[in-house]
């Protein structure tokens, strides 16, 4: 369907006496614009096991390994201006289409389309804005037969959308977080303990112990604490919504070791590289419950992932989100 055929729909619905709804705060299920809502996410990442060596050359026996990083964050979402729902469009190519096809229709190719429409641009600037001729071309153009399949195929798609199978009101209400992180905290604990280490000086055998830890309070507006622009789009109409789960940050650890180890570094990302279907974000969706001010969104998804390169420390990282409008902002 042609981006004309499109226009040419909008603009006959107009004629023909086709309305546009409008949406009201809480009235149409939508929340008042500027107006607050908490989003909460909470992160867990955990694992835990044994990796024996794969022979003398490694430099050791075995190490047994545990990881368990947990983070709570919480966004202060402003609700926007509501607007349509881009996939209705999708629904009045659709309309038009099976209205040109039973009206008889025979030009399905674009280029015809078009070359049907310059024939009658060029009649009307031949008139040179003489409205006489430009009338007399106007009643030619009406009878032409192309003319009255294309009118017939806006007359239907208007009925499809006064009859309710296609609804041009706002639908869709985007929660955007402009202000970074409002507070939260984040731990990292990991302990990794390798036992059967080859002497190189040929004495016994030793062992090994590393503990890794890190804590953070976070502010509100920490710089580079899993911003987001526009993480939250509800669909008022269907009842549902799409979240932008972006939780990724750096977190200062230190990792101490016995005997007499210890240093400090960045731990990036979070959840950890490598953990299947991660990206840095993705895109989450599902059902809401309530509308408006009482409008409630919750889930929780779990991805499996791996700490080791080698494929042999697997993770598994649970992420929960809960998001509440703040009544009386």
């Amino acid at each position: 369907m042609t981006k004309k055929r499109i226009a040419m729909a909008l603009v006959a619905m107009a004629a023909l006496g086709g309305t546009w709804s409008s949406a009201s705060a809480d009235d149409d299920g939508f929340a008042p614009v500027d107006s607050k809502g908490t989003l909460t996410l909470k992160v867990k990442v955990e694992g835990a096991g044994r990796v024996n060596s794969r022979g003398p050359e490694a430099g050791w026996d075995y190490y047994k390994w545990s990881t368990i990083n947990e983070g709570t964050l919480q966004y202060e979402l402003t609700a926007m201006e509501p607007t349509v729902d881009a996939s209705q469009f999708a629904g009045l190519n659709a309309a038009t289409a099976a209205a040109a096809a039973n009206a008889g229709s025979d030009d399905a190719d674009e280029d015809d389309d078009s070359d049907w429409e310059d024939t009658w641009d060029e009649k009307f600037d031949a008139c040179n804005e003489d409205q006489a001729c430009e009338f007399r071309v106007t009643q030619e153009k009406m009878k032409d037969p192309h003319f009255k399949k294309k009118r017939a195929a806006a007359s239907s798609a208007l009925a499809a959308i006064q009859s309710g199978d296609l609804d041009f009101g706002p639908a869709v209400q985007m929660w955007s977080a402009t202000n970074g992180v409002v507070n939260g905290t984040i731990a990292v604990k990991e302990q990794r303990d390798t036992y059967g280490i080859v002497s190189e000086t040929g004495g016994p055998k030793d062992e090994k112990h590393c503990t890794t830890t890190g804590k953070e309070t976070l502010t509100p507006k920490p710089t580079g604490y899993g911003d987001m622009s526009m993480p939250l789009s509800v669909n008022v109409k269907k009842g549902t919504y799409e979240l932008v789960l972006d939780a990724n940050y750096g977190l200062s650890v230190t990792d101490t070791c016995s005997p007499g180890e210890k240093n400090s570094r960045t731990l990036l990302g979070y959840p950890p590289k490598g953990v299947t279907g991660w990206n840095g974000a993705t895109t989450v969706k599902g059902l809401t419950a309530g509308k408006g001010s009482q409008l409630g969104i919750t889930g929780q998804k779990t991805w499996e992932g791996n700490l080791s390169t080698a494929g042999n420390e697997p993770i598994k990282v649970t992420i929960s989100w809960e998001f509440r409008p703040v009544t009386g902002r």
